[in-house]
């Protein structure tokens, strides 16, 4: 990870590219969850490998799932008009959520039948720490972030901070921020706001170091280039 974006963008920025659509059939889906569950023991590794393979990409998106269509149509512009790889992570979520169900449905039940509250709690915490680490993986295999920023992604408060209401876009820039401090020994910090459930928490973050730009400067800036040239425009921005 080099470099961050903090992009203001539109819908109508993007409107005329399609989205990006990758689909799995559910039949394939049920019978990857199927041979995951079946060991006594679970592998973790395994899932995550399976769930969420990692690769080598140019850009992660970072974005509100409220603008998974922009998010979408950015990656359709930077793959077929820029020739770069792009990660948009909401098959992974989607990943995630049906095998957090899978899982509940196999592991929780009482012997009611009922779902036992302690052990969803349990597998909760097991799906999302994978989830986190296969993240924080593929940010670390990505050259540059962007941040798709709308009013769902950062909200604009009564003050000078950079806030989010989600603490997974928090969770990716801290990810991102830390790299780019490492790579560039840069200190500056800025702050976020995450809510989760109603439950309010301020976290510091350094993000000063983003380059903060609207879709329409990023295209100029970019004119007519592709693949590793426009990577090399992105870094110098």
């Amino acid at each position: 990870m080099e470099k961050i974006i903090c992009m203001s963008i539109s819908l109508s920025d993007v409107s005329r590219y399609e989205e990006i659509e990758k689909v799995e059939s559910a039949e394939n889906i049920q019978k990857t969850f199927d041979t995951l569950l079946s060991p006594e023991v679970m592998n973790g590794s395994k899932i995550s490998n399976v769930l969420f393979p990692i690769d080598n990409v140019d850009i992660f998106i970072s974005y509100s799932h409220n603008d998974e269509g922009i998010a979408k149509r950015l990656a359709s512009y930077l793959t077929q008009d820029k020739g770069l790889k792009v990660f948009l992570d909401y098959q992974v979520w989607k990943s995630s959520d049906s095998f957090l169900r899978k899982l509940n449905g196999h592991k929780c039940l009482t012997n009611k039948g009922e779902l036992s509250y302690d052990k969803v709690l349990l597998t909760s915490s097991y799906v999302h720490s994978i989830l986190s680490g296969a993240l924080f993986e593929q940010i670390r295999k990505s050259t540059i972030m962007i941040i798709v920023n709308t009013k769902n992604s950062i909200p604009k408060f009564n003050d000078d901070y950079f806030r989010t209401l989600s603490p997974w876009i928090y969770q990716e820039a801290t990810f991102a921020n830390g790299l780019v401090e490492h790579n560039r020994s840069i200190r500056e910090s800025a702050r976020f706001f995450a809510d989760s459930n109603k439950i309010n928490m301020t976290f510091d973050l350094p993000i000063n170091n983003a380059e903060h730009m609207t879709f329409d400067s990023f295209k100029r800036a970019l004119s007519c280039k592709r693949g590793i040239d426009a990577i090399k425009v992105m870094k110098e921005l």
